[in-house]
């Protein structure tokens, strides 16, 4: 680990990094996508010390958290699978280095359409894929049939290094993998679902101002990552609240996912078989728009 002496002359921060290196959460790429203030709080040391160390990792890794955009620059997508949805939206899928949020009740496929983009991102070689299951809702069965349909192999032929699907008990535990066990070349990012472990452990209202204090960081990880070229796909739950978006059924996690989310989605069932997609929060899309999907046994369509 000779790149631990290269960012660092501090005995301290050494040793830290060392150990953390040791137990594989971190690297030299890993480093430079942290923080000064992630780095000082982490290892117990000044913020200037950590503020070098930083600067220096950024230059060794070639990682650079400043993205020039050029005018007329066409993003690439990772297609959903739906057909009405990539045949008719402006981009002809999901723009590639961007947040997405699918918001939807229980039963609208929002599980299904993670796993399915999941899919979809592997079959244009978009690898690997990290699959984060805070619901234990990832079906096997279901991506099997996803990766058949989409890939044109099963689910045991695709290597675990390129889906890698884990599986978190708590908020704590999601924070820590997206923060460490992420490899920085991943390339899709799903956590389905985002706002589940925040409701279910976090609760009174006194506990309002942490949880989303809390969110905000995680979602800021995930924004993080975008810069490096990923792209994240988030499922959500809904939440009768008409003062939010002006409606009911909007996305759970208030005003801190609706303002950084690149796009807002929300599924909608219709009939015993399908449904359709409703762009909430789209730029370049009037609100409203839908895009009718169905469910079948592999997927959707």
């Amino acid at each position: 680990m000779k790149w631990i002496a290269q960012v660092t002359s501090s005995s301290t921060l050494r040793q830290c990094l060392e150990e953390l290196a040791g137990k594989g959460k971190i690297d030299l790429m890993r480093l430079a996508m942290l923080t000064p203030m992630e780095l000082a709080e982490l290892c117990n040391v000044d913020e200037t010390v950590a503020e070098n160390a930083i600067r220096k990792a950024r230059q060794l890794s070639g990682y650079n958290p400043i993205k020039r955009l050029s005018r007329g620059e066409k993003d690439d997508v990772i297609k959903t699978g739906i057909a009405e949805f990539d045949e008719k939206t402006p981009w002809g899928g999901l723009p590639k280095g961007k947040i997405h949020l699918f918001a939807g009740k229980y039963g609208t496929g929002k599980s299904i359409l993670a796993m399915q983009i999941s899919a979809s991102a592997l079959a244009a070689g978009y690898k690997p894929v990290y699959y984060i299951d805070t619901e234990n809702a990832f079906n096997e069965r279901m991506m099997d049939a996803l990766l058949r349909r989409l890939l044109g192999k099963p689910l045991d032929d695709v290597p675990e290094s390129d889906l890698v699907v884990v599986k978190t008990a708590d908020v704590f535990a999601l924070t820590e993998v997206i923060k460490y066990e992420i490899p920085p070349e991943a390339r899709v990012i799903v956590v389905d679902s985002i706002i589940e472990p925040f409701r279910a452990q976090f609760k009174g209202r006194e506990k309002l101002a942490s949880r989303q204090q809390w969110l905000h960081y995680l979602v800021d990880l995930l924004r993080r990552r975008t810069i490096a070229g990923a792209t994240v796909v988030l499922t959500n739950q809904v939440s009768a609240r008409p003062e939010v978006l002006g409606e009911e059924d909007a996305p759970a996690g208030g005003n801190i996912l609706l303002h950084t989310a690149n796009t807002i989605w929300r599924l909608r069932r219709r009939g015993q078989d399908g449904g359709y997609i409703e762009a909430l929060d789209v730029p370049g899309l009037a609100r409203g728009t839908r895009y009718n999907y169905t469910i079948r046994d592999d997927g959707l369509y």
